[in-house]
């Protein structure tokens, strides 16, 4: 266990100490120069840009300043720590990462992942959608089995965690030994890589499984973390409305991924599809109520609609485990027709 924090301990804070000032056009990230391209996405707390290394290479940077704070630096530090823990061939792999000190003091975290020019599964559906294409089933459950065991790895993990913040004494890792969740499935963490493979990513929301909700105070802590960090359209009902005296499991990852299916198969969330139908109304009180249903175009089977519908289901204990939806998907596939 040692050796595997070791390794991360050297290629990630190796420049801890050490002040870079690339311009604006270079990053360093320990010992790899990238030159930027463009930018890809920008959101609240991270950039993401197109580079390319001195071989022509390109590489996807995201960069997270951390200008707020320890808190921020932890948090950004915990996302690279958890891509380093969960790898599978379905899952983005990580190439390099550092924390870096700013003129200003401050820190900034780089994480260097492959570009996949294809870019992520929501970009594929926008462009699908809008030309009124459909996707066949087939490619659906293919797409999902493979998305699937790759979440496989995160609510079946009993090994290490990651190593805690200096001065937090609870235990020695967060996470050791238990399941954990994503807590943010949806099409724009799924990357197509060139040759079509799906992979997850993007594991900033990701928390240990199986969380008892004992106290007001518990339930507020993790109703403000998934708001800032999962998306709406695609949250569980127990995140929408974290409740004392209940239990968040993986099973928040079910529904968030029975969502993602019915994106694929009809280009929209169903609950936003729901109130858009409606003509309005609670996106919450939709997903609290389970109130969504299937559009008439395009036709697709009973079996991928009973797919949905279980995965969607409100109750987390009714609701399917990974390995239940794994063996779905396979005996699906094993009889539909191309």
């Amino acid at each position: 266990m040692a050796s595997f924090f070791s390794n991360f301990v050297n290629t990630v804070n190796s420049a801890i100490d050490t002040y870079i000032k690339p311009s604006s056009d270079i990053f360093i990230v320990n010992k790899q120069t990238l030159k930027k391209i463009k930018l890809l996405a920008e959101g609240g707390f991270s950039q993401v840009y197109l580079t390319q290394d001195e071989n022509q290479q390109y590489f996807v940077l995201k960069r997270i300043p951390c200008k707020l704070g320890k808190e921020q630096l932890r948090h950004a530090q915990r996302e690279v720590q958890l891509q380093r823990l969960f790898q599978h061939k379905n899952i983005v792999p990580l190439k390099n990462a550092a924390i870096v000190k700013e003129e200003d003091g401050s820190k900034v975290v780089y994480m260097v992942m492959p570009y996949y020019k294809r870019g992520t599964l929501q970009d594929i559906l926008e462009a699908y959608h809008a030309s009124g294409q459909h996707f066949k089933e087939r490619q659906i459950y293919r797409l999902f089995l493979d998305i699937s065991q790759a979440l496989s790895i995160l609510h079946t993990h009993t090994g290490p965690g990651i190593p805690m913040t200096k001065g937090d004494e609870r235990q020695q890792e967060e996470g050791q030994g238990v399941a954990w969740s994503h807590r943010d499935i949806k099409p724009g963490n799924i990357l197509i890589s060139d040759t079509g493979k799906p992979l997850l990513m993007d594991f900033g929301s990701a928390y240990p499984a199986r969380v008892k909700i004992t106290t007001k105070q518990e339930a507020a802590k993790h109703q403000d973390m998934v708001e800032e960090q999962s998306s709406m359209p695609y949250r569980s009902p127990e995140l929408m409305q974290v409740k004392v005296d209940s239990e968040l499991t993986e099973k928040t990852d079910i529904f968030s991924l029975g969502c993602s299916v019915f994106t694929m198969a009809y280009g929209g969330s169903p609950f936003e599809t729901y109130i858009n139908k409606q003509g309005g109304g609670s996106l919450a009180l939709a997903v609290l109520n389970g109130q969504f249903s299937f559009p008439t175009t395009p036709t697709y089977s009973d079996d991928l609609k009973n797919l949905i519908s279980w995965m969607l289901t409100v109750d987390p204990q009714d609701r399917p485990s990974i390995q239940q939806v794994i063996t779905r998907l396979d005996s699906l596939l094993r009889v539909i027709k191309e």
